[in-house]
């Protein structure tokens, strides 16, 4: 693993500080926001590292006062580290992100775009109470409606600030009874949409929803394990373990068989749980054709585990290093597989071992 590998790691883990002079620089004289603070994730600034290495620093935990990474900025946005001056590109956010739609709810309620990535939240809320996120406690279950969320589509594809180049449909999990609903809007979108869709979603009872989502004209999925031992799922995410680990894994096998390899992601959140349950699941995940997805820890205020630490950067290389073996011995790779999407991932571009720009 190179410096630079080394550097995303440790911003991942350590965050960065953000210097006046870089401050200035983002907000400028409107004062303009220096993130979108939608899910813990994906609140920190995107920034592009030598080599095309994505990554997503969070700057305002408590936690990140202390990090050994300063960004700076003269003439050119630098991150100032132990390995020395490194020139960095800083991606803005959407020009959008205080706009309202025409019902009144905020933009950014329905579409947020991060790198190249459009992502829709048809329900805002979620039936789930996992103890990492707070998209079930914070927000009130509300779906959007397709009015809604065409508009919010088209005022994203048509921002100036980032070029959306594919659409992610995600969001909260939605209760049983409105799985009609959220299929009326994986159906609309798809077939409507100018640019390649995904779809995050949790298993079915109903398989022929794989088959469904492929006719409609689906690019891929992401189905997340997130935790692969079981008592600790079972503590963490009650909801996601009654559907059952063994659920789960029949649904990604069966969506591999329709999409194929290369389509279909699962992510591991690495640093709840032991490195050998980790790697249990990545091996798990690899043997049915599914690209692991390695999303290291982020404490989130607000949720029961706002106290934990994120995975040291030793301990993300570890991972990282085991991993690689894995899914080398398995034909399929650490996803996802778009570059700039790596950015809150614990992944780096590999162009000629089926990474790619979108």
């Amino acid at each position: 693993m190179d410096q630079i590998q080394k550097l995303k790691i440790s911003l991942m883990s350590n965050g960065i500080q953000i210097s006046h002079e870089a401050h200035i620089a983002i907000a400028g004289s409107e004062n303009n926001p220096l993130s979108v603070f939608d899910y813990v994730t994906t609140s920190g600034l995107v920034l592009i590292l030598p080599g095309k290495i994505y990554v997503n620093a969070n700057f305002k935990e408590e936690s990140c006062k202390y990090s050994e990474n300063i960004l700076d900025f003269d003439k050119t946005f630098f991150i100032r580290s132990p390995i020395g001056k490194i020139e960095v590109q800083y991606l803005p956010v959407p020009s959008y992100i205080m706009k309202k739609i025409s019902t009144g709810r905020p933009v950014t309620e329905i579409i947020m775009t991060h790198a190249d990535r459009m992502r829709i939240s048809p329900i805002r809320g979620c039936n789930n109470r996992c103890q990492f996120c707070d998209m079930g406690t914070a927000f009130p279950y509300r779906k959007a409606g397709l009015d809604e969320i065409h508009e919010a589509l088209m005022i994203a594809l048509l921002d100036l600030t980032i070029a959306p180049k594919h659409l992610l449909i995600s969001g909260g999990t939605p209760i049983k009874n409105d799985e009609d609903y959220i299929d009326s809007v994986y159906k609309e979108i798809i077939s409507t949409c100018p640019v390649p869709v995904d779809v995050m979603m949790a298993p079915r009872e109903d398989f022929g929803i794989l088959e469904r989502l492929k006719d409609w004209g689906c690019n891929g999925l992401s189905i997340n394990l997130e935790i692969n031992d079981e008592l600790l799922a079972q503590k963490i995410m009650p909801e996601k373990f009654l559907l059952g680990k063994e659920a789960y894994l029949k649904f990604i096998e069966q969506a591999v068989k329709i999409f194929g390899r290369g389509a279909v992601r699962s992510c591991l959140i690495l640093g709840l749980e032991s490195v050998q349950s980790t790697l249990e699941g990545v091996k798990l995940l690899a043997q049915i054709g599914c690209d692991p997805v390695l999303s290291p820890f982020k404490p989130l205020n607000g949720t029961l585990l706002a106290g934990l630490m994120p995975p040291s950067p030793e301990f993300q290389e570890y991972v990282y290093t085991e991993a690689q073996k894995i899914v080398k011995e398995n034909g399929v790779i650490l996803g996802p597989r778009c570059i700039p999407c790596q950015h809150n991932t614990l992944t780096f571009p590999d162009e000629g071992n089926g990474y790619f720009f979108n």
